[in-house]
């Protein structure tokens, strides 16, 4: 995984990540439009090796620490094991 801290010190921070092909939250409250995938097999495998499942996903309301504004991120898939969330910067490109 090759990421770079968008704001340090927060807890609602995001990575961008080159090496995901998605974007990632353990953050289900966040997400409107939030859908249950139906393929409860869908996993993804972070960068110590460990498979985590993806239970669903939504779009996310990000809050840009440059400008304060905010943009809406689509496909954001809801990975309750994870510790922080991630851009794909395949995705967002």
């Amino acid at each position: 995984m090759t990421a770079l801290r968008v704001q340090t010190g927060d807890p609602s921070a995001w990575f961008l990540d080159s090496a995901d092909s998605m974007h990632m939250s353990p953050r289900k409250d966040w997400m409107k439009n939030y859908q249950l995938d139906s393929d409860s097999n869908l996993c993804v495998t972070v960068a110590n090796n460990t498979s985590m499942t993806c239970q669903g996903h939504g779009s996310v309301m990000v809050k840009m620490a440059c400008d304060g504004s905010s943009v809406l991120i689509n496909d954001v898939m809801h990975v309750p094991e994870l510790n922080f969330n991630l851009l794909s910067v395949s995705v967002l490109t």
